[in-house]
């Protein structure tokens, strides 16, 4: 972009942020909703005294519950194997290493800097904002080794433009004090005539990226100038929750209105009915309230006399005349309509967000399990929006990350991590990861109820004469496996270990080696030799067979030789008891 400049940015940021107006006011008021910041509209300032206020931790506890369902979920990368041939399978385990490094690293680098996870933070962007955007980057470290990078942005500050091929650029803007910035970026802001210096002001810094360049801009000026960030696209992901396009309205041409309706939040069917909760419970506490205290009335001959102190809270000796009397005044009730209002209002608010069964509470009256199971199966429902937009974010990612480092731009990694029960550390090859497929992610949000179900339902596939579906797609689609080849490996390796009376017994030798059980191996060595003797029973063949370039014979052997035993069996001469005060057996079977 030849005319980019500190201005420039600055500029089309104003801009958009102008179009956006009504969207963020509506993604400012959702996060206030879900921070149980409530304001009562019927009053101008504040409430009339003794008007108590009620905010009802529904919308929070919704909240809560569906962020946890997302970052707790199973995220699923797998790179579609079908029916392919063992080296393909390969690169694709690669990818899939890669892809899981780079999420684990970006979640530590966050880690350190106090901030949450990706998954967390794109849930709660998901959730309360309805949109999502971060930048996914590939760098090197000062040893020349590769580092990730995956930043989640506030959508309420983040402005962007689409190009023919995707995103043509990215604007996040962050509030920082000045000391932050100098330190950051190891630049000394120039201060304008009459404006203050001091830590506790905050100025914007924008963070743009395009097509080619990065770079970072505060006060007018560069504080980190545009230089290549080395991918082949602008490497920042954006996007929004929901099925709703930019759809404009018959006689709407108006840009805020076009943007506020796009990327809805979880509170989008529930907003008014939490504001008239609200209200009425405000109402129902107030005059709960009042009832400890409905004030009484001193009738007097004159009506001149007042009450210091509540006779009917404290004890008190009044002295009145005759004629004068001091009486309760009427308690005022609320109409018996109330609670017919405040149960619709808690129905639509159960139909909009999650059943109270959800949270573990039942109804009064019992209900069936199948009844149970729809009002909790409901929340799949809830979710969905949501989880289609993380799938989306992370497509974004891991196709940005596996682009640059496919590039060969950047050394190789070391993937370390854990694979169903099972541990790899390897190097992951960048033409591997260019040569596989693209990642399939799946984001799962289970119960345990719904983990139950799952095997349940595998066994029903794999049972019967013959199989509904083969073992590797049980595994694949059903189970979601993280690798189902490491677990049928594992699998077969189990089958191995009790095929035989041999292979048993091998298993159980070298355990009792690893464990040091002298004991054991005793038992488990005669064991083995019987075994070993019995195999080789059948005696000599008859007739002699060539031996060796010397032309001689000797008689053909049949059973398995020593060379099968385990290391420490071989030179076994049979089990001897350990006297009380003798030097142990050892591995070798010595003293």
């Amino acid at each position: 972009m030849a005319d980019l400049s500190p201005e420039y940015i600055a500029e089309i940021v104003r801009t958009q942020e102008n179009a956006a107006s009504d969207l963020r006011k509506r993604m400012e008021e959702d996060y206030a909703r879900y921070l149980l910041e409530w304001k009562d509209d019927r009053w101008e300032n504040e409430p009339p005294e003794n008007h108590r206020i009620y905010i009802s931790p529904e919308a929070r506890n919704y909240a809560d519950r569906f962020i946890a369902l997302l970052s707790g979920a199973n995220l699923v990368m797998q790179v579609p194997y079908g029916n392919k041939q063992s080296a393909e399978r390969q690169f694709g385990r690669q990818k899939e290493r890669f892809a899981r490094w780079a999420l684990d690293e970006a979640d530590a680098a966050l880690r350190r800097r106090m901030q949450p996870a990706v998954r967390q933070q794109l849930a709660l962007h998901t959730a309360i904002r309805g949109w999502y955007g971060g930048r996914a980057l590939l760098y090197k470290d000062s040893d020349g080794s590769t580092k990730v990078d995956i930043t989640p942005f506030d959508p309420l500050h983040t402005f962007y433009q689409m190009g023919v091929d995707g995103l043509k650029w990215v604007c996040y803007k962050v509030l920082k004090t000045r000391e932050e910035i100098e330190e950051e970026f190891g630049v000394a802001l120039s201060t304008s005539k009459g404006q203050a210096s001091g830590s506790e002001l905050g100025i914007p810094v924008l963070y743009w990226y395009d097509e080619e360049n990065s770079a970072v801009a505060a006060e007018g000026q560069w504080v980190e100038p545009p230089k290549p960030h080395g991918a082949e696209h602008t490497p920042c992901f954006i996007g929004y929750v929901g099925p709703n396009a930019f759809i404009q309205r018959k006689d709407t041409a108006d840009v805020k209105a076009l943007m506020s309706k796009v990327g809805e939040s979880i509170y989008a069917p529930l907003r008014d009915a939490y504001d008239i909760l609200n209200k009425a419970m405000s109402d129902r506490w107030t005059y709960v309230a009042r009832s400890i205290d409905p004030g009484s009335v001193l009738k007097s001959k004159h009506g001149d006399k007042k009450l210091v102190d509540n006779p009917f809270a404290s004890k008190s000796n009044l002295s009145l005349e005759i004629g004068e009397s001091i009486e309760r005044m009427e308690l005022q009730e609320m109409t018996r309509d109330s609670d017919l209002m405040v149960a619709q209002v808690l129905g639509d608010i159960q139909r909009g967000s999650f059943s109270h069964t959800t949270y573990g509470d039942t109804p009064p009256h019992q209900l069936s399990g199948i009844a149970l199971s729809i009002l909790q199966g409901g929340q799949g429902l809830r979710v969905q929006d949501q989880v289609l937009a993380m799938q989306n974010a992370y497509r974004q990612i891991t196709s940005l990350l596996c682009e640059q480092y496919q590039s060969g731009s950047f050394s190789r990694v070391l993937a370390k991590g854990r694979e169903g029960r099972s541990y790899y550390s390897e190097e992951v090859d960048p033409t591997s990861v260019g040569l596989a497929d693209d990642l399939d992610i799946r984001l799962l949000p289970r119960l345990p109820k719904d983990e139950a179900g799952a095997y349940a339902l595998a066994q029903i596939a794999r049972g019967g004469p013959v199989p509904l579906l083969s073992d590797r797609t049980i595994r694949d689609d059903t189970l979601g496996l993280v690798d189902a080849d490491g677990e049928d490996d594992l699998i077969k390796e189990q089958m191995a270990e009790r095929a035989t009376p041999m292979a048993v017994l091998m298993s159980m030798f070298e355990a009792a080696v690893k464990q040091g059980r002298q004991d054991l191996l005793l038992v488990y060595g005669q064991e083995l030799q019987k075994l070993v003797a019995g195999a080789m029973m059948p005696q000599q063949e008859t007739g002699p067979v060539m031996n060796g370039a010397n032309g001689g014979s000797q008689p053909r052997q049949r059973g398995m030789p020593p060379e099968v035993l385990p290391p420490q069996m071989q030179g076994f001469r049979g089990a001897r008891p350990v006297a009380a005060g003798a030097a142990p057996i050892d591995q070798n079977g010595t003293r």
